[in-house]
């Protein structure tokens, strides 16, 4: 029940190691500012639940797989609470589990999920942002599998009168699916669970298993589908040079080195070139047919498997931080760095065009209609001959963004008062139609959905979950 408590302690701890050579004064009125702080934050936590607060355990029930742990088996377990005149300060990560019969404490929860007032799961996430003093909750944890009653705690307060049963194994309470028909669920490899975004060229996606320590391969052009998976780090860029050599490039996410390779063949990927840990290279490109990377105050050409660097002029841009380069699909001589349209010469990225994009570019696709660029703030429509650029107010709030059908743009979309969780932008009549997660399947929330794609061959689209992926034919969508 501490945890938050105890990250903030740490946070504080290495802030004041770093910082030892203040004076003892000012260093002991510090530690007093922060003792009461982590005393305020205990307190108000705590202080949730009084005499005021009703709460009501509705049901508990073992449910999925049970896994192994040194030796002992557990099984997930699902909490339906309620929580009735609350104050500021509940925080669902303190709620504890014990075991009824031995007095022994199996943890807090792991997810939570909202409930609606017939006590099915909400699968608008964004819905916990308007919830009242008085909501249900499914909570979920891990307990011993042979468990039968449990008691449940929050900051030591024991919530209920009496111990409560385990119901028999049954499944999640998720709504019944509206019609969409033809929607088929496909699981991911040995159980993998999917991470962050996809990145995609040609017929193939690409994106990270099991905390980016798997790259997965889908061949979207391949029926049934079949992703592939192979041990290595993935996390950064992936590029298809013009005479069909692969070019890759990740950074480990405990050593932070940084490594690019190539290979002519994506079913087997070995790193051919490794770039030391001081480089820090955000990313890869390919431009006028050659390897370029990038830390955050150089550009380099790959040049015989060593790092030529390379100039990037501006007049009127600090170029001492280069984070956040982008290619441009459709000119393979041109980036977009710092709101500004840079090509190369040959010897130098000089700037051609003042975009004055705002807001850090996240991610591009390119269509026959141009690239479009999304930022934090905005998406912005650049046409083929990168002469016009103009945002695109439709695809505003759109998170990771591909190429869809005629002409189309198909896009994620972040938390939001409906439940829509993808949409596809037609730039022909300027509209949007939005796809909502319960037309999807009934196993999943609107946080559950990573990223989409579209297979022209099959005239499907694919949305990606945590733990499977979903293929929506398109005439279902009619």
């Amino acid at each position: 029940m501490y945890r938050n408590i105890f990250i903030l302690g740490l946070a504080v701890s290495i802030f004041s190691c770093q910082n030892s050579d203040r004076n003892k004064e000012t260093q002991s009125k510090l530690n007093a500012t922060i003792e009461e702080g982590l005393k305020e934050i205990a307190e108000e936590q705590a202080g949730a639940i009084d005499g005021e607060s009703i709460v009501k355990v509705n049901s508990a029930f073992y449910y999925g797989e049970p896994i192994e742990e040194d030796g002992e088996v557990f099984s997930p377990l699902a909490l339906d609470i309620s929580f009735i005149n609350y104050n500021s300060g509940l925080d669902l990560d303190d709620v504890e589990i014990v075991d009824a019969s031995e007095d022994i404490s199996y943890g807090y929860d792991y997810d939570a999920f909202l409930l609606t007032k017939d006590g099915t799961i909400n699968q608008n996430y964004a819905a916990w942002d308007s919830i009242s003093n008085t909501f249900r909750t499914l909570l979920l944890f891990y307990i011993p599998t042979n468990l039968e009653k449990i008691r449940v705690f929050y900051w030591g307060s024991e919530l209920t009168d009496t111990a409560i049963e385990i119901n028999k194994k049954t499944e999640l309470p998720y709504p019944e699916n509206s019609a969409l028909t033809g929607v088929e669920e496909w699981n991911y490899p040995e159980g993998g669970r999917f991470y962050g975004e996809l990145l995609q060229k040609k017929s193939y996606v690409f994106g990270n298993l099991s905390g980016e320590q798997q790259l997965m391969t889908l061949d979207l052009n391949q029926w049934p589908p079949t992703p592939i998976t192979q041990d290595v780090f993935f996390n950064s860029s992936v590029n298809l040079m013009s005479n069909g050599t692969w070019v890759f490039t990740s950074r480990h996410p405990e050593t932070r080195n940084s490594s690019i390779w190539t290979s002519a063949t994506i079913k087997t990927l070995k790193p051919n070139y490794n770039i030391h840990k001081e480089k820090e290279i955000r990313t890869s490109f390919i431009s006028n047919g050659e390897i370029f990377a990038y830390t955050k105050k150089e550009i380099f050409r790959l040049n015989n498997s060593k790092l030529v660097s390379v100039s990037i002029k501006s007049t009127d841009k600090d170029v001492s931080d280069l984070s956040g380069i982008i290619d441009i699909p459709n000119d393979e001589s041109a980036v977009i760095w710092n709101g500004d349209i840079f090509k190369y010469d040959g010897n130098a990225f000089t700037k051609v065009l003042d975009a004055n994009l705002e807001g850090y570019l996240m991610n591009s696709v390119a269509n026959e209609r141009g690239t479009y660029f999304s930022t934090v703030d905005a998406v912005y429509h650049i046409n083929p001959e990168i002469n016009k650029i103009e945002k695109v107010d439709q695809l505003q709030g759109a998170l990771s963004m591909h190429k869809g059908p005629n002409e189309s743009i198909i896009f994620t979309v972040g938390n939001n008062a409906k439940s829509n969780v993808c949409g596809i932008y037609s730039p022909k009549d300027n509209t949007v139609d939005y796809i909502n997660v319960k037309d999807i399947s009934n196993k999943i929330t609107t946080s559950d959905i990573s990223d989409i794609a579209f297979s022209e061959m099959h005239n499907k689209l694919y949305i990606f979950g945590r733990t499977a992926f979903y293929t929506v034919p398109l005439s279902s969508l009619d």
